[in-house]
């Protein structure tokens, strides 16, 4: 019986591993590097998953990027993944959660983020549609013909 209890240890041990996040537990965000990418106390970047922020005018950043500071800075971190950990290029990827806020709901409610074509097959999104449909709705952010830039960000 016990070897049979040690035996189901050993092989849990691979899949546990798999599954833990690759970041320290309670990591902090240090820096945001954009409005929908951060640097961690680990050195590690972790980007918002199923949103992206399109190339628009520094106007929009330094408008934008304040907020997210006061939404993440300092605040205790959680980081949750769907089916992957990392984008195919390496970068780790999770919907972020900061003191309780989910910052890639908060993005997209705010009209800073718009979804990626495929978000509607992870875990939030059918949520995040819905958000997205509300801010366009009440044109905030992207959807608000204001922030639409004519040059582009020269950040990259």
């Amino acid at each position: 019986m016990r070897n049979h209890c040690l035996l189901g240890l050993i092989l849990s041990l691979p899949i546990l591993s798999l599954s833990s996040p690759s970041f320290p537990e309670g990591a902090m965000i240090v820096q945001v590097i954009d409005v929908d990418r951060f640097l961690l106390t680990s050195g590690e970047e972790v980007e918002c998953l199923g949103i992206y922020i399109p190339l628009l005018g520094k106007k929009f950043r330094e408008e934008v990027i304040p907020e997210v500071q006061k939404m993440v800075n300092e605040k205790s971190l959680k980081l949750e993944f769907d089916s992957t950990q990392r984008a195919p290029f390496g970068k780790l990827r999770a919907y972020i959660f900061a003191d309780g806020i989910f910052v890639n709901a908060e993005l997209v409610k705010r009209g800073y983020a718009l979804l990626l074509p495929s978000s509607e097959k992870l875990k939030y999104g059918s949520y995040l549609v819905e958000l997205e449909n509300q801010a366009k709705a009440e044109k905030r952010g992207f959807w608000n013909e204001s922030y639409w830039m004519t040059e582009y960000c020269s950040c990259y």
